[in-house]
């Protein structure tokens, strides 16, 4: 599921009085309207849309641009939550990682949209421990499976 619209998920958490609403609408640090790169730009359009609107790969750019106080880190966990490998933009997985990348405070503080974080940590870890066995297996039969492949280079 690379870079889709996050409202199927997000329903699932935020009332539709909190979902129509934009990240602006909702943080304490609104991201000023700023044109000035195509970054910023890009931040300040994130930043206006409804939560609804938004795809994964614009709370790939909130969270590695560290906008949106909590409420950008809560729907990233609201989709780890449901699909832990979730694609934003860049592989799958990237979501997981960039919340892996916050601090326990920030992860605490998402708890007042309905997060709860200690579940959600043991969850996060169980699923890293898990990729971690699956991707030495993974290798293990990849080797094997090139010694059984005949040699294609001349």
């Amino acid at each position: 599921m690379k870079n889709s619209l996050i409202l199927p998920i997000v329903e699932k958490y935020l009332p539709p009085e909190v979902s129509s609403q934009s990240i602006n609408g909702i943080t304490q640090n609104p991201f000023p309207e700023d044109n000035r790169t195509n970054l910023t730009t890009r931040l300040s359009e994130i930043c206006a849309k409804p939560i609804k609107e938004l795809r994964t790969d614009d709370i790939a750019t909130l969270l590695r641009q560290d906008v949106g106080d909590d409420i950008s880190l809560a729907i990233a966990l609201m989709l780890i939550s449901e699909e832990p490998l979730i694609c934003a933009d860049s592989y799958s997985g990237d979501i997981l990682m960039l919340t892996t990348q916050k601090t326990w405070e920030q992860w605490l503080a998402t708890e007042v949209y309905g997060i709860d974080p200690y579940w959600l940590a043991g969850y996060v870890q169980d699923t890293i421990i898990a990729l971690k066995e699956l991707s030495i297996e993974l290798a293990e039969n990849l080797e094997k499976f090139n010694k059984t492949m005949p040699d294609f280079s001349s």
